[in-house]
Order: C-alpha cells, then structure tokens, then sequence
C-alpha cells in the first residue's frame, strides 16, 4: 500500500522515484501518471511488475511502449504484442 499521494510531487520528482524505485506497487501508481515521461521511467524500471508492464504496452507514447518493449519483464503475449506495433522502433525492440 503507498501511503504517499505521489501526484503532490513534482514530475521531475515523479519521474526520479519512477526510475530509482524498487517498489513495484509505487511503479504501479506511478503507471498511472499524466507525464509521459514519469511512464516511460516506468515501463523503463526493471522491478515493474508483468502486469503493469502490459497496460503501459497500450501506451499512447511510442517511448513508453518502446520501453516495455526493452524490459526484461514483460510477459511473452506484451512481447507478442510489441512486436505488431505501429511504430518501428517499438517493433524492434520486441524483436531483440
């Protein structure tokens, strides 16, 4: 359970805790947020659970699903996935 309302900080805070955190319930909030940039720390962080994982690979922002895509925890069907995408870097880097 996160204790801390996370949206009180700033993003560039967010975005900090999103790529230093091991916790994946606070990366799970952090999935959540309006910066695409505290999202793409977050597909980003290699304690983001399979699960989160796979929601960020719908991803409007082509860098966050590009990070899913190059994190070893992402399940095989978000690896699947990835590789279809519309955006050629994201389908590359499933590809690896």
């Amino acid at each position: 359970m996160v204790l801390v309302d996370l949206s009180e900080f700033t993003k560039g805070v967010r975005q900090g805790i999103a790529r230093e955190t091991t916790n994946g319930e606070v990366l799970e909030q952090l999935a959540h947020d309006v910066e695409w940039l505290v999202r793409a720390a977050v597909a980003n962080n290699r304690h983001t659970f399979s699960s989160t994982l796979e929601k960020l690979s719908d991803d409007s922002e082509w860098i966050v699903r590009r990070n899913v895509a190059n994190n070893a925890n992402k399940s095989l069907a978000t690896k699947k996935k990835l590789a279809q995408d519309e955006n050629k870097d994201v389908r590359a880097a499933a590809g690896r």
